[in-house]
């Protein structure tokens, strides 16, 4: 593990340092992204950001030659010759498309090309899960491996439109990837020195080391260079590993292992190919080239909603993580757990997506909560309740009767904490924010004496799981405060702010 992250720093390390000159050198040749209606940035940024990361790639890889272990993925098979060859056709093909804007027919052709050098030298699909697992003739297999390239490249082509999108979901998707191929190592007794493993170790580097560069607002793209690039990685890593897996005997003992290297990467991008199939049947719909340029794209409805540019791109984040990990885990947990994380992460992004409003109206709708009783149960109820949701679902999922009926109870105690909270939104109603203030301090203690008095009672209830009950009610309680100071916080200083102003021009009124 350690060599994988010397590497991975260094690939990191380089990206960072070279991704400076690359800008200087796209501003001097002039490959510059131009202002277009559909894109966000404001002023003309220069592309090859791709180029640094290709710099990156090349001396991670050149480390990992001389590290002891590592060096034994050169050892035991061509795969990381293969996957830099092509690597290189690549990007070198998306650096002349950033400066002369190649056309569709061409890059399509330059993609396939790359992926055929990858090929042809050995890094090919060689099974497909289909009625079980079979293999693929070598001519199939080159064919079916092509396919693979041009989806990646294009799904995470069409996702870059965002500063730090790309770059940002790879790099989530690359730690997945990396968990898994690693863990499989590990657990299936393959060489630990696998070329996936050490290319997704490097690709989640280079993605790392530019990010800082790339974030909101960018100070340079990444360019089809960077983007084909990081797509390419993505399904050469996937072809890669499953070479080494004996599908055959895998599925015979567990088929996750055998399905999950071309189930993961689907899940990666899920994202990104949710957005390229949308794009494809919308345009063509519209009786449209698929290619057709618009601002329909999933990053540009988040910012109609009124998301910031670094808020949606955030929340693309989360929704790829809240699907890779999950299926990653699939391989090591039985699925029924990874089943359930996978629901309470969708769950929690679907919440974190909401929970982010527009800009420009985000203190309006802050001005309009005088209502304290109503701020708390949005804000303490939410993450009080959904502690407590989570683990009578957990429970249930284990099928303790004991825990669910403890979860249970604890959610009695919220229930209990709100009906405090809505005495005291009743009693301070018209009261100044430090009488507030003294009262929600006073309550607070209350809630916690409470809470202990109920915890000793409950030593003496029979058919409950009290481990269980003091867990998930010491949670949702300190959720409950904190979301009770959250909704506090959010109601008070805006008041206070607007009547300050108020103040200050009756004032200026007055000497005027």
């Amino acid at each position: 593990m350690r060599e994988y992250l010397f590497a991975a720093l260094i690939a990191s390390a380089v990206t960072y340092l070279a991704t400076p000159f690359f800008k200087s050198l796209a501003i001097r040749r002039g490959a510059m992204a131009p202002i277009r209606a559909r894109d966000v940035h404001l002023v003309p940024t220069p592309r090859w950001g791709g180029l640094a990361m290709l710099a990156g790639l090349s001396v991670g890889l050149v480390v990992a030659y001389h590290l002891p272990l590592l060096h034994k993925a050169f050892e035991n098979s061509h795969d990381p010759i293969a996957i830099a060859s092509g690597a290189l056709v690549i990007a070198l093909l998306g650096a002349a498309d950033d400066l002369w804007e190649l056309d569709a027919l061409t890059k399509f052709a330059g993609q396939a090309l790359a992926a055929g050098v990858m090929a042809i030298q050995g890094v090919q699909l060689l099974w497909l899960p289909i009625n079980g697992v079979i293999a693929l003739p070598p001519t199939l297999g080159v064919v079916a491996t092509v396919l693979v390239v041009l989806v990646a490249i294009n799904a995470v082509n069409f996702v870059d439109g965002l500063d730090g999108l790309a770059a940002g979901i790879v790099a989530i998707g690359g730690i997945a990837f990396f968990s898994f191929s690693y863990l499989l190592a590990v657990m299936h007794g393959f060489s630990r020195a696998g070329t996936a493993t050490l290319f997704t170790a490097l690709l989640v580097g280079i993605c790392l080391g530019f990010l800082p560069h790339n974030v909101y607002p960018a100070k340079i793209f990444m360019g089809d260079s960077g983007s084909m690039l990081l797509g390419y990685l993505l399904a050469a890593c996937t072809i890669s590993i499953t070479g080494q897996l004996d599908a055959n005997a895998l599925s015979a003992e567990n088929l996750a292992p055998a399905l999950l290297p071309l189930v993961l990467p689907l899940a990666i991008l899920a994202i990104p190919l949710l957005d390229l199939g949308w794009a494809v049947i919308r345009r063509t719909a519209a009786g449209k080239s698929p290619f057709t340029p618009d601002k329909h794209h999933l990053h540009h409805r988040l910012l109609r909603i009124g998301h910031s540019p670094r808020r949606a791109t955030s929340v693309l984040y989360v929704w790829t993580a809240a699907i890779a990990f999950p299926v990653s885990a699939i391989a090591f947990i039985p699925i029924r757990s990874a089943l359930f994380i996978m629901v309470v992460a969708l769950v929690l992004a679907a919440v974190f997506t909401r929970s982010l409003p527009a800009e420009e109206h985000h203190e309006k709708r802050r001005l309009r909560r005088n209502n304290f009783e109503g701020a708390t149960l949005r804000w303490a109820g939410s993450l009080s309740g959904g502690a407590v949701l989570l683990a009578v679902l957990y429970a249930e999922v284990l099928q303790r009767t004991d825990q669910v009926k403890a979860a249970l109870l604890a959610g009695g105690v919220v229930v209990v904490f709100f009906g405090i909270s809505l005495l005291l939104g009743r009693l301070t109603r018209k009261s100044s924010p430090s009488g507030t203030m003294a009262w929600a301090m006073a309550s607070y203690f209350a809630k916690l004496i409470l809470l202990g008095a109920l915890l000793l009672s409950m030593r003496s209830l029979a058919g409950i799981d009290h481990a269980y009950f003091g867990v998930t009610a010491i949670t949702a309680v300190l959720l409950w405060l904190a979301g009770e100071v959250t909704a506090f916080l959010r109601m008070r200083i805006p008041t206070l702010v607007v009547e300050d102003e108020a103040l200050s021009e009756a004032e200026a009124g007055n000497v005027l």
